[in-house]
C-alpha cells in the first residue's frame, strides 16, 4: 500500500479521527513543499497560501464536525514562493464495524488548469471591452438550449428596447 501510493500522480494523506495528518505520501510532501513530520497535526495548513488559509481551516472543520466529504479547490505555497492550485478532496475513513476511524484524501495539482481558465477570462474580458467600446451588435443563439445572448447595442440597432427583443 504505502508503495503504491508513494508512486502516485496525486498527494494523499491520512488523518486521525480528529482530523489531524498523521501520514502524507511523497507527492504530497512535493506539492506541499513539507516533508512528513511537517505536515503532522495540523502542520499541513502551513502549506495553505495565508491568503486561502482561513477558508480552508473552516472547511475542513466544519467537513470533519458534519462527518461528510471535504472538497475545495485552494492554493500551497512553498518557502521559495512558488505557488500551486490544488483540488483537494477528503472522506472520512471506517473500521469493518463502520465505525470512523480518521480521513483520508488527496490532493491534486491543479495550476495548469487554473492558469488556462486566468488566460480565458482575460480573453473575455479584452472581448467584452472591445465590444462595449464598439458600435457593433452581437448575438449568440445557442440551440440545444433556445437561449439568445445579445449585447446592449444590438436591440437599438434593430429598433427595439432591451425588453422587447427576447
Amino acid at each position: 500500500y504505502r508503495e503504491l501510493t508513494n508512486v502516485a500522480p496525486v498527494g494523499i494523506f491520512e488523518t486521525d479521527t480528529q482530523g489531524a495528518c498523521t501520514w502524507i505520501n511523497r507527492t504530497f510532501g512535493e506539492l506541499s513543499d513539507l516533508q512528513p513530520h511537517e505536515a503532522a497535526g495540523d502542520g499541513w495548513l502551513m502549506a495553505v497560501h495565508p491568503d486561502d488559509r482561513p477558508r480552508v481551516a473552516a472547511e475542513w472543520f466544519s467537513a470533519l464536525t458534519e462527518r461528510r466529504e471535504f472538497c475545495l479547490e485552494y492554493r500551497f505555497r512553498h518557502g521559495d514562493g512558488t505557488v500551486r492550485w490544488i483540488a483537494g478532496r477528503a472522506s472520512p475513513a471506517h473500521d469493518d464495524r463502520g465505525e470512523i476511524t480518521g480521513v483520508i484524501g488527496t490532493v491534486a495539482d491543479i495550476t495548469e488548469r487554473k492558469a488556462v481558465e486566468e488566460q480565458l477570462r482575460q480573453v473575455n474580458e479584452r472581448l467584452e471591452l472591445a465590444l462595449s467600446g464598439s458600435d457593433i451588435g452581437l448575438w449568440d443563439w445557442d440551440i440545444r438550449t433556445g437561449l439568445v445572448h445579445f449585447n446592449d447595442w444590438l436591440p437599438g440597432m434593430l429598433g427595439y428596447s432591451v425588453e422587447e427583443l427576447p
